[in-house]
């Protein structure tokens, strides 16, 4: 009797960093959020005729309510040049799966915590101490930007059969 080799499916490779300014940063990080707001309303919307008494209604309505909520904030030009780097997710294996809600979300989560490292950098780095105002602009950014990202963490995503 012959062994039969088990074909191993390979590995996603982990993508290399990217650098990208942090006005584009938040933008990609407030466009997923977005667009979850707007997963979770179209499906708040397909089930409300028939179930809106319903725990799952309530439940799929607070987390697009609590999405469409969470409000970009303005950049400062001097600010928004600000180069940071990014990791994207590792590709998940199986191409066809899409990635959770829960998941994306804490991508974009991942994103705004880097905006905000980058932030706190810039402010403490000696040419920021020359212009009071930026670090003042990039601790108020700071601010608004740990708001947001603890809004959008604290988001609960319904399981969809649960």
């Amino acid at each position: 009797m012959t062994k039969i080799a088990k074909k191993k499916t390979p590995r996603a490779k982990k993508p290399e960093p990217r650098k990208i300014n942090l006005t584009d940063a938040v933008g990609e990080a407030f466009g997923e959020l977005e667009c979850l707001a707007e997963e979770m309303r179209d499906w708040a919307g397909n089930i409300e005729e028939k179930f809106s008494s319903t725990q799952k209604y309530e439940d799929v309505s607070t987390a697009a309510d609590s999405l469409e909520n969470i409000q970009q904030p303005d950049i400062d030009d001097t600010l928004g040049e600000i180069e940071i780097t990014i990791q994207d997710p590792t590709p998940s294996r199986k191409p066809r799966k899409p990635r959770s809600r829960a998941t994306r979300c804490g991508d974009a989560c991942n994103i705004l915590s880097n905006c905000i490292s980058a932030l706190e950098e810039f402010a403490s780095s000696d040419s920021a101490d020359t212009d009071e105002a930026k670090v003042e602009l990039a601790d108020d950014l700071r601010g608004e930007l740990e708001n947001v990202m603890s809004e959008a963490e604290s988001v609960e995503f319904p399981g969809m059969f649960g």
